[in-house]
């Protein structure tokens, strides 16, 4: 293929490594301008990512040349396929998707963008961006990241679209304190403990609202009963709550005790746990909670599942995130974001 009539692009350019450049000023400086993309360098060239240089060919302001071959859109996509898993054709989805909303939008990284509001890039920008695949998990790392920069995870699914969330760190606190307990022997079941007598039934499930009252017994989780194991109240073997999810679960009851919220099985809304900031009685569970392990990948059918579900019942979806060992989990609150 011959090289393209330059009446029909802003500019000319070829590959350079993981990179486009457009060496002709004059050319480099009009597509700059009128595209918002590259990096101008003192001598005058215009350097672009890989994902500015897609969008640029895709609307036909940029043609990328190599040797006499003109590449497409898809030759640009499979330069970046590679790199332990990096998906350039996701960044391209979440990129393009933010340009059609007509903001400035500038890589600031692998899978990272940051954006102004249109015909600006001056000064701070009003967010950042994380490129997310749906078929990738989202570690706990890139959560956290993201949480304590209240970044926004930009997710492309299957067919394309892309889907917003807004990460931030949370606090869960309610105003039910822990205070003293009578002691009681518990009796341990196949997969729960019941407690019979009277004074302890009353003070756990009526004072702190835990369990599960019927009749004069309360049934108690294994890692409530932990919990009042832990606090010297209740006469159980230890490791009670290792089974199951109860590892997971444990550090994340207890935080949430420590602040005077109200932690109950999240069973019915589909996840870990629910937690009040008040008597369960007296309103309805503020938080849903998903209680994440140490080094998981968190699968994102999962997380959008949770965002949803706690947005049709206005709740917060948090997720949980375990801390160093002896140290309390920290709390990342996912919601929807409309850019």
């Amino acid at each position: 293929m011959s090289a393209p009539a330059r009446s029909t692009v802003l500019a000319i350019g070829r590959i350079d490594a993981s990179k486009a450049v457009v060496t002709d000023p004059a050319q480099a400086n009009r597509l700059h301008n009128k595209g918002s993309v590259g990096d101008l360098t003192p001598g005058g060239a215009l350097t672009l990512t890989l994902v500015e240089a897609a969008l640029s060919v895709a609307e036909g302001r940029l043609a990328l040349m190599e040797g006499d071959k003109q590449l497409t859109l898809a030759d640009l996509l499979a330069l970046g396929s590679g790199g332990g898993g990096h998906r350039t054709e996701m960044e391209y989805l979440v990129y393009r998707d933010l340009r059609e909303r007509g903001f400035v939008v500038r890589p600031s990284g692998q899978g990272r963008f940051a954006v102004w509001p249109r015909g600006t890039s001056e000064g701070d920008p009003a967010f950042r961006i994380v490129a997310c695949s749906d078929a990738d998990g989202l570690a706990l790392d890139v959560l956290a990241a993201a949480a304590q920069e209240k970044s926004i995870l930009s997710v492309a699914d299957a067919d394309g679209a892309v889907t917003h969330y807004q990460a931030a760190l949370d606090s869960p606190a309610g105003d039910v304190p822990a205070g003293d307990l009578p002691r009681a022997k518990g009796a341990v079941l196949a997969d729960r403990v019941l407690v019979s007598d009277p004074a302890a039934v009353e003070a756990y499930g009526t004072r702190e609202f835990l369990g599960t009252r019927h009749g004069k017994e309360l049934f108690l989780s294994f890692v409530e009963a932990e919990s009042l194991r832990l606090r010297g109240v209740l006469s159980v073997p230890p490791g009670l709550a290792e089974q199951g999810d109860g590892s997971r679960l444990l550090p994340v009851h207890l935080a949430l005790r420590a602040t005077g919220a109200v932690p109950k099985s999240g069973f019915k809304f589909g996840t870990h746990l629910r937690a009040y900031r008040n008597a369960p009685d007296d309103g309805h569970a503020e938080w849903l909670v998903h209680c994440a392990e140490i080094g998981q990948s968190l699968p994102w059918s999962a997380l959008s599942r949770g965002v949803r579900l706690a947005h049709g019942v206005r709740k917060k979806f948090l997720v949980a995130l375990p801390g160093a060992v002896g140290s309390a989990p920290t709390f990342a609150h996912l919601a929807w974001y409309r850019p």
